[in-house]
């Protein structure tokens, strides 16, 4: 089945008739490069972290711990989902007005109704087997432990948010993620049964069963994520673990208004959501009556 979208309108489609679409250099390559970078430092300063602590265990009678912080989980298949300083720059912009992603806005808002929130920003990060063994040489130990293979069939979300809903049910969808792979993804290096270049968009119903593949290559494959829902929705299936991996307490990234008017701003600054309204205002009155309500609308929910 081809899942390429070519259009708006073929992408609200795909998305409403199966459940996900892949969207051609949406990042161009100097973003993806930047986000690269940034990505793999960023899981490069919980790698060490995560290999000391196993290295500090390894000496004690104490078993590893579960790795289960506000900064990193780990996933089945080898797989760690990092959101250290996710939520900083090169991320925290990607959807604003001039984001290196802000052509998917109009798309995403569409299908989530006319109204959508940033709710998460992270990276998923395939180990290879390289990248084992090189932890392993971190931490001076043959017992870093090694877990590749497939993911399990998953969905991110409940299947329905309502229990009387039936499976004939087809209800729009709450939540979308939105992957951009950061490198070239093959049949070895663990994808999520896509077949996409780095800069590609793949946006799936957070409903959708998938899973991710083993990682069988040399190299570790980041994939940055965006979860993107409706104004009312919270994710409490992929709730973060509020202790830090550095010590202390993690303190959540805040929800980013998705929008023309508003991407990027976090949705509890209703200070600025104030200010940012009273300088449109102008603009509204002179706009024909259907752009006005719908700029109303926007700019009201703090």
């Amino acid at each position: 089945m081809e899942f390429a979208a070519r259009s708006e309108e073929e992408a609200v489609r795909l998305l409403h008739e199966h459940g996900v679409c892949w969207i051609e250099g949406v990042l161009a390559p100097d973003a993806v490069e930047t986000c690269r970078t940034a990505a793999l430092d960023r899981f490069a300063e919980v790698l060490r972290t995560l290999v000391l602590l196993q290295a500090m265990r390894t000496h004690s009678d104490s078993p590893p711990p579960a790795i289960r912080y506000g900064e990193v989980v780990e996933r089945d298949g080898g797989r760690y989902d990092v959101r250290h300083k996710m939520c900083d720059e090169p991320f925290a912009t990607l959807f604003a007005r001039d984001g290196a992603a802000s052509r998917l806005v109009p798309l995403l808002l569409r299908a989530l109704g006319g109204e959508a929130d940033v709710i998460a920003l992270g990276q998923v990060v395939a180990m290879s087997l390289e990248g084992w063994a090189q932890a392993g040489e971190l931490a001076d130990s043959e017992d870093v432990v090694v877990s590749l293979g497939d993911q399990e069939w998953h969905t991110d979300g409940p299947v329905s948010l309502f229990a009387e809903a039936t499976t004939s049910s087809h209800l729009p969808p709450y939540a979308l993620n939105v992957f951009f792979p950061l490198v070239d993804l093959n049949g070895s290096n663990g994808p999520t049964e896509f077949a996409a270049g780095p800069g590609s968009a793949i946006i799936f119903d957070y409903r959708l069963w998938h899973r991710g593949r083993a990682n069988n290559s040399d190299q570790d494959r980041p994939m940055l994520y965006a979860v993107v829902a409706r104004p009312w929705f919270h994710d409490y299936k992929n709730h973060r673990y509020e202790h830090s991996l550095f010590g202390g307490q993690v303190a959540p990234c805040p929800r980013m208004a998705l929008g023309e008017e508003r991407a990027g701003l976090p949705v509890s600054h209703s200070d600025q959501l104030a200010d940012l309204k009273r300088s449109i205002e102008p603009r509204e009155r002179s706009q024909k009556p259907s752009r006005v309500s719908r700029s109303k609308r926007s700019a009201s929910r703090t």
